[in-house]
This record gives structure tokens, sequence and C-alpha cells, in this order.
């Protein structure tokens, strides 16, 4: 019976919206006709208090001569007065012992009453929802002579108390009978935009990966439409990825994939064309069988240290391959790592630089030749790599300025902040066009301060030897000549033709 109520109410997405919304709407007007409610009794509660209290103290005023002068016709004049007031369920006048002097019941007259209060700052006798009774002191020359008391009848308050009552019941049907309708309109809508969804992702699941969900708006159903979409770009994608990396895997370079005991599980075209080995002769093997003993232990140590701290290593390695030649490889080995950070594979890519090394050695030979062919002809060398910073200055060219080997480091504002301040904007001037792509190189004379404190003049030549594929300026060589003398030499032609023109 139970599961069969459960499932009538709860039973769908529908229904438990539905029920939820009425349940809270019904809940809330209750509460609120509740305490609306509650605090109106304790509104007028108050007020009755104080307007009886204040007829009684107003009473007790009036009264005070007549209770002096024992007047009691008077006084029984001033209660039938009182007892004119509407709901007033009695007014007696008092005197100290207690006796009855005016009532608004003349037959109670000369009876007497016994629950006074005992101090004359206590009102209120009784405060419930049906009545109130008070007393009030009759004092006179600040001496009290007796009492006035008044009840109040509330009876016509608690009829109006449950007219309200009554009231509030009928507004919470009512506010749960239009709950129920829009809790059907509302959970109508929701569920038909969720059925949207699951329409898709019942697509989806039998193959039709290109639908998507259209919802219009930006409540929490477009918001969900548009997060499921996101999922199944982002399942797109990397399904994209994965055709990628198939092909990927058969690139110019050569891949080798291994468990994690090193042992080759997979291989591709390329990494056979490089190292020679077939497919079925390396699967199987473990990555040593290409160690050509050029490295020793310390660096496979290192290798495998940097692997398991990085996750990578990447760098130079010798090779034996297939036919006993040894070669240089650039390897790079990545780490693949399961969700618990535990190593299951290594990735491996090998590219052959062979030709590379060779192409170094050949240069470097070239440079060396270069280097002794100039500062043999007495020019100082220099080197500067502008992405970096770094510039090299030979012995010749520290000699040249007076400077020992230490004097000068290995950073180009070695140069440049000891070009003379009047030749500096005039050398970077010059420069300038070459570094913004000007071709051949630049020839500048200028000062440059010696170790001593001297200056000397020198030529400098430069030429841009490499740029990048944007045509920005990465490296650049030049020598330096000293022409000091030569400079004194043009400045004394300089003077004696000068001389020459004067006498004439």
């Amino acid at each position: 019976m139970l599961g069969r109520l459960t499932g009538l109410l709860f039973g769908n997405l529908r229904k438990q919206l539905t029920v939820g919304m009425v349940l809270v709407v019904t809940t809330m007007i209750a509460l609120f006709v509740w305490d609306m409610t509650r605090r109106q009794q304790a509104a007028e509660m108050d007020q009755h208090s104080e307007q009886v209290t204040a007829l009684a103290n107003s009473t007790a005023t009036s009264s005070a001569v007549w209770v002096i002068s024992r007047d009691f016709s008077g006084l029984q004049e001033i209660i039938q007065g009182v007892a004119r007031y509407p709901h007033v369920r009695h007014a007696i006048v008092l005197d100290l012992k207690g006796q009855i002097l005016a009532h608004n019941d003349p037959s109670k007259i000369g009876l007497y009453l016994t629950d006074l209060p005992q101090k004359p700052n206590a009102p209120i006798l009784q405060r419930t929802a049906s009545s109130i009774d008070v007393t009030s002191p009759i004092v006179l020359a600040d001496r009290q002579i007796g009492w006035v008391r008044i009840g109040l009848d509330r009876a016509h308050f608690n009829a109006d108390v449950d007219k309200l009552w009554q009231s509030g019941i009928v507004y919470v049907l009512i506010g749960g009978a239009l709950s129920v309708l829009l809790a059907l309109l509302t959970s109508r809508y929701l569920t038909r935009r969720l059925s949207a969804i699951q329409q898709v992702a019942n697509s989806v699941q039998a193959g039709e990966s290109e639908k998507r969900v259209v919802l219009e708006g930006d409540d929490e159903a477009a918001q969900l439409a548009r997060q499921f979409n996101n999922m199944l770009e982002s399942l797109a994608q990397r399904e994209e990825a994965l055709r990628i990396a198939a092909a990927a895997f058969e690139s110019q370079e050569g891949m080798v994939v291994t468990d994690r005991n090193n042992v080759i599980l997979r291989i591709n075209r390329a990494f056979s064309k490089i190292t020679g080995y077939s497919h079925d002769e390396a699967v199987g093997q473990k990555m040593n069988f290409l160690k050509s003993n050029r490295h020793g232990a310390d660096f496979y140590a290192a290798l495998w240290k940097t692997i398991l701290s990085d996750g990578s290593w990447r760098g130079e390695i010798w090779n034996r391959i297939k036919n006993e030649e040894v070669r240089p490889h650039w390897l790079t080995i990545s780490a693949v790592k399961d969700r618990s950070d535990a190593v299951i594979n290594y990735v491996g890519t090998y590219t052959d630089i062979t030709e590379r090394k060779q192409a170094e050695a050949a240069r470097s030979e070239s440079e060396v030749r270069w280097k002794f062919a100039i500062e043999g002809a007495g020019d100082g060398l220099w080197d500067w790599n502008i992405q970096t910073g770094n510039a090299f200055y030979s012995s010749r060219y520290k000699e040249m300025f007076g400077y020992a080997e230490a004097d000068i480091g290995d950073t180009a504002d070695e140069w440049s902040k000891r070009i003379h301040p009047e030749d500096l904007p005039g050398v970077m001037a010059a420069l300038q066009p070459y570094m913004d792509g000007k071709p051949g190189s630049a020839t500048i004379e200028f000062r440059m301060l010696c170790k001593d404190g001297s200056w000397k003049w020198t030529s400098g030549r430069g030429m841009i030897v490499s740029r990048d594929a944007e045509g920005k300026p990465l490296r650049m060589i030049g020598t330096n000549t000293d022409i000091t003398e030569r400079k004194r030499s043009e400045l004394e032609i300089r003077n004696l033709n000068a001389s020459v023109v004067l006498r004439s």
C-alpha cells in the first residue's frame, strides 16, 4: 500500500515537482496565516489591556472625591457611565477592605471581594483570551482610599479570530489549488525540455554522433542542454584527437611504445627506417638492444632519474642500428601514467641527427679557421646571440683595449657601455637598418673606453648571420680593428691643411 502511494505521488519527475511545489506553497501560506493571526491576537490583547487600564485609571481619578465623601449615589452614576463602554463585563468601586461601594450590577453593592492586589502597582488581575480584569488604586492627597476594578469581555474578539482562521484556511486551500495548477504546468514544461535532451542522448547512443540538443532560453534545462552539447563536442574532439594521434604515430619521426618494464610493444615505420629493425624484430625486445656503449652508466642513471622525477627526458643519444653503425639520435622519452599516477607505458620519439651533427662539425671547423685568420690579422672578434643577449669576445678583442681575460664578461652590454657617449647614438642608428633586415655588413667607426681610462678609435664591422622565420635577427658576428693611429694621422693632416689655408 505504501509502495503504491509512493509511486502515485513520486513515481516520476513531474509528480515529484508537483507534490514538492504544492507542499512548499501550502506550507508557506499556512505559516503566514498562523503567524499573522497570532500577531493580530497579541496586538489586540495589548490594545485591550491598554484601553481597560486607561479606563480604570480615569474612573479612579473621577471617583476619589465621591469615595472620601461616601457619596454612593454619585459613585453609582460614574460606574453606570463606565458600564456603557462597549464590552465592559463589570465596573466596580471598592474601599480598602474590599467592600463594593458601586457596581454595574447594583445587587452586588455591599459585598466583599478578596482577590484585590497586595500592591497598588499591580493593575492586571487577569489577562486571558476571554477576558481582561484590571484594578486601579483610588488616591487622594497621595493616600490610597480605595480601588476601581474593571473587567473587559473579549468574546467578540475571539469570534473575529475564528473568522480570520476560517478565511486563512480558505486562502490555504485556494493557494494549494493554484500551486497544483502551476506545478502541473511547470513540470510539464520542464520535463518536455528534458525529454528533448533524452531523445538526443538516445540518438547519439544509436550512432548519430552529430546530433545536438536545440533548446532556446537561459533556464536550467537550456544550460543543461548546452553542457550536454559541450560534452558531446568534447567527446567528438577526443575522437578526432585519437585519429590525429594515430596518424601522428606514422609520422616522419621514429616512435616506439613500451610497457612499464621497457619492453617494446609497438613501433612505427619511421622507427624501422631509422634503426633498420622491422616490427617483428623489434617488438618484444628491451630498448637497450640499441645500446652503443658510447654512454656510461652515469648517463643512463641520470636519464631515468629525470624521467621518474619529471615524467620525461629529451636529449642526444648514440645508438647502434642494425647494420652496426653507431649514429646520433635526438630522443624524447615520456612516461604515461594511469589515474593512480603509476607508470603504465613509455613513449619514445627518435630523430636521426647524423647530417646535422656532420654539418655542425664542418661549421665548427670552419669557424675555428675563420677566427684564427681574423685574430692573425690583429683584429678582435665578437659573436653576439641577439635572442639571449650573450656575447663572445676574443682574447685579441680584450687585449686591444687593455683588458685582461676576466675583465670583460659575456653579455652584449660589455660592448655598448664602453662606447663613447658622443658616439653611442650614431652607432645604434647605423646598426638599426641591419637589425630590421637590410642585407650586407655594417662598418662603423667609434671610440671605445680602455682600461686605463683613455679612448681608442676602432672600426667595427658586423653582419647578421641568422634570422628566424619572421625575419627577426638571431645572431651577429663581427670584428674590431684599432684605427687610433689612422685617426691621429688624419687629424694631423687636417690641422696642417688648416694651417696652410691660414698662411695663404
